[in-house]
């Protein structure tokens, strides 16, 4: 029951919203970094929903990735799996690679509980009111879908 328009990384953080909602009374999500392999075009890393599901080998839950040099890779790949899991935006006053430590603030403000354990993985766990838009969402999509 997926839309067809999204790509691999937005199917993945529509689950890790989905997850968020029916597991918020036990833990919510985690979200794990994993380095990958480095090349010329520096250090990859990726952040991985509820350890990746593996399947054959490969990860089936990949929600956000990073490579380069010059900046935390880690924190940017999973700022990306943050935002696109919680909607909240980046840049300087948002969650963003340079500002990990910032991240369970601007989360609560946000109606999530956002535990960071430096320096590779984030627990995400919706309020109320989050929980009852994401409950929406989720009976949106299943009525489109039916």
């Amino acid at each position: 029951m997926s839309n067809r328009n999204e790509n691999a990384l937005a199917r993945v953080q529509r689950i890790g919203r989905e997850r968020a909602y029916y597991n918020r009374a036990n833990g919510g999500i985690i979200i794990t970094a994993e380095q990958g392999r480095s090349d010329y075009n520096g250090v990859h890393w990726r952040a991985l929903l509820d350890g990746g599901n593996y399947y054959q080998g490969r990860a089936q839950w990949v929600a956000g990735r990073a490579c380069g040099g010059g900046y935390d890779v880690r924190a940017s790949a999973l700022a990306e799996a943050v935002r696109g899991i919680t909607g909240i935006p980046g840049g300087m006053p948002g969650i963003d690679w340079h500002n990990p430590r910032e991240w369970a603030e601007i989360a609560g403000k946000n109606g999530w509980t956002l535990y960071y354990y430096d320096p590779c993985a984030v627990v995400l766990i919706p309020g109320a009111d989050v929980a009852s838009r994401i409950k929406s969402e989720i009976d949106a999509r299943q009525a489109a879908n039916a």
